[in-house]
């Protein structure tokens, strides 16, 4: 019955006087939002009779696709002036256009309405676009950008639609797919601009664009800590390396003399052990000084290692004063050599203090070496008054004297009375006595007492704190390269809400939606992607928030447990807390230099990825960190 007539109401003229006769009140053209408006949604259609007398008014609709639409009281009867209203439902949210009919003995009236889900939709003319990127390894090919999605863009062309140009020359092009642009094809980091066609062959559709590339965060960060790393190995190895090998080489240098003595000496005497051989009295001196001087926490204390240093003057007075002892060996060889005896008093030298000097020992500690520069002092004096004692026995020829030194005496105080008796009553008015002689101290023995000598205990270094804090570093790092990732990723620029209708009362149906009148919109000059709104704050607020919290956490865990605690004068667990002490400085003067880094270098550079900026960001990292290093040397924490 609709479909009937409508097909009359069409077919039927209009009359002239229509427009006096019945009218819609608002004869702008209706449109529905179907993306807003709900299924049985209802909305009024106010129509007036200007007729007079009281008369029928019928509505229909005539809609495509059909059943989108329905009036729910098709006829109304109305006076003369009277203003009523038809009510029309929305039975499914389709897209379509059609007409409303009004009807009236023989008059009608059309009115068109529609249904759409971006109603009122008009062009916006765009002056630019930006692109923002990322490059996901340095010097390779695989860059990630963003897209743009603009509502209501002009055009509607999809595929390549404007191409861009780096200074080096490289190319990428902007591709459009409904209002997304997108970049494909860029290689390497820097600055791209172009023209974008948003009307292919239309005049007027002309866009710049523009795309900066620069690579991802962590790569200038791992690069800056490489730096501060080589300037920490170049300050270890000025300052405890190559002193301490200057140490082990002047060590090994006094070790070389010790030698060449002790093959002088045929090995009698032996401070320095051969290769595979238990420790001697220099080896333990040696590795003492070794392990002293890496337990040195400043300087000054390792200044004591020097050549004129305090504690290398020990070690090497040690050197100095065996090898007095080899000249003393050697002068009392000479003389045991040059004592002319027979072969019964030879044996009883070698039975003697002088022979038990000449066949030597293995020296374990300072007091043996004490003990051989005596013994040799000893047996020199009892060569020369064995010799005297034996001359002078001979010129006697008193054969019982010569019998008694013949047996090797421990001690000559006994016969030299005698000889001394003898002698005088063989030559009257003649007195030769043996000199008295006292051992006197030995050149070059200004060493400490043994007791200062024992080793001591190595302790091995702990380096977990910096593993630890080189692990937490490199997470650290990733989980920033996340995060910028996460954030950067897919925004859309320029994107508007979409403007919502208002549901009908309960009281009072609302009119039918009209068309707004088109009106053309100022040109976009859009600029870099911004966070949504829920990113803003989750990122913005949440997070800050909730890392604020935990960072107090850990810094009063930190306080806690890093509070200076007065404890026991143990140098062991003193020692090990200066040191912590001093890589967590260092730590933070490296976090300064990181940051000023990243601020000056990578974040105010869009377009970061040269080999250039690599180099400044290495040059920064070694010349900071290299100056904060001559900062603590100019000004060193108190000792």
């Amino acid at each position: 019955m609709t479909i009937a007539v409508t097909i009359l109401a069409i077919a039927l003229p209009v009359p002239a006087h229509a427009a006096e006769a019945i009218e819609f009140v608002d004869m702008r053209p209706a449109v529905i939002d179907v993306a807003t408006a709900k299924t049985g949604q209802r909305w009024r259609v106010p129509v007036i009779d200007s007729r007079p007398g009281r008369r029928a008014l019928s509505l229909t609709v005539a809609f495509r696709p059909a059943g989108v639409l329905r009036v729910e009281r098709s006829r109304l009867t109305l006076d003369a002036g009277e203003v009523g209203s038809f009510v029309v439902t929305l039975r499914r949210p389709l897209e379509g256009s059609g007409e409303l009919i009004l009807s009236s003995d023989g008059v009608i009236v059309r009115r068109a309405i529609s249904t759409s889900r971006r109603p009122g939709r008009v062009a916006v003319p765009i002056s630019r676009l930006q692109f923002a990127g990322v490059r996901l390894t340095p010097f390779s090919e695989r860059v990630r950008a963003g897209s743009v999605t603009v509502p209501d863009a002009p055009g509607s062309a999809d595929g390549r639609v404007g191409l861009l140009t780096s200074r080096r020359g490289d190319t990428a092009e902007v591709v459009r797919g409904g209002d997304t642009f997108a970049v494909a094809g860029a290689s390497r980091p820097g600055e791209y601009q172009g023209t974008v066609d948003l009307l292919p062959g239309t005049p007027g559709g002309e866009a710049d664009g523009v795309l900066r590339v620069r690579d991802l965060p962590v790569w200038p960060l791992l690069v800056l800590i490489l730096g501060l790393l080589v300037v920490q190995l170049l300050d270890r190895y000025q300052h405890r390396e190559r002193p301490r090998q200057m140490l082990d080489l002047r060590l090994a240098r006094l070790r070389d003399r010790a030698l060449d003595v002790q093959r002088d000496l045929n090995d009698t005497y032996r401070i320095a052990a051969g290769p595979r051989e238990p420790n001697l009295l220099l080896d333990t001196l040696a590795a003492e000084a070794r392990s002293r001087y890496d337990d040195e926490l400043t300087d000054a204390e390792r200044a004591r290692w020097d050549v004129e240093g305090a504690e290398y003057r020990k070690v090497a007075a040690l050197v100095e004063s065996f090898e007095t002892l080899a000249e003393s060996i050697r002068a009392l060889s000479s003389e045991r050599l040059a004592t002319a005896a027979d072969e019964q008093a030879e044996r009883a030298l070698d039975a003697s203090p002088v022979g038990r000097a000449l066949r030597g020992r293995r020296l374990l500690s300072a007091v043996d070496l004490a003990d051989a520069l005596t013994e040799v002092a000893e047996a020199r004096d009892y060569l020369r008054d064995f010799r005297r004692l034996y001359r002078q026995a001979t010129e006697l020829a008193a054969q019982d004297l010569l019998a008694k030194l013949r047996a090797g005496p421990e001690r000559l105080a006994a016969l030299e009375e005698q000889v001394q008796e003898r002698y005088r009553a063989w030559s009257p008015g003649v007195r030769v006595e043996m000199p008295r002689r006292e051992p006197q101290p030995q050149p070059g023995y200004p060493f400490p007492p043994p007791a200062s000598w024992e080793p001591s205990r190595s302790r091995a270094r702990r380096r977990w704190p910096v593993l630890v804090a080189g692990a937490a570093g490199l997470v650290l790092v990733s989980c920033l390269a996340v995060f910028f990732l996460a954030l950067t990723r897919d925004q859309d620029f320029g994107a508007a809400p979409a403007p919502t209708q208002a549901a009908p009362s309960a009281t009072a149906l609302p009119e039918l939606p009209v068309a707004p009148e088109p009106k053309p919109p100022p040109a976009l000059d859009l600029g870099p992607a911004e966070p949504s709104t829920w990113q803003l704050g989750l990122y913005g607020g949440i997070v800050p928030l909730l890392l604020t919290g935990a960072a107090i956490g850990v810094a009063e865990l930190a306080r806690r447990r890093w509070k200076p605690r007065r404890t026991a004068l143990d140098s062991t667990l003193l020692n090990r807390r200066v040191r912590r002490a001093d890589r967590r400085f260092a730590l933070a003067g490296g976090t300064l230099v990181v940051l000023s880094g990243m601020s000056v270098l990578y974040f105010a550079n869009p377009t970061f990825g040269t080999p250039g900026d690599y180099l400044a960001v290495a040059l920064w990292g070694t010349a900071f960190g290299e100056g904060l290093t001559l900062a603590r040397r100019l000004w060193p924490i108190p000792a």
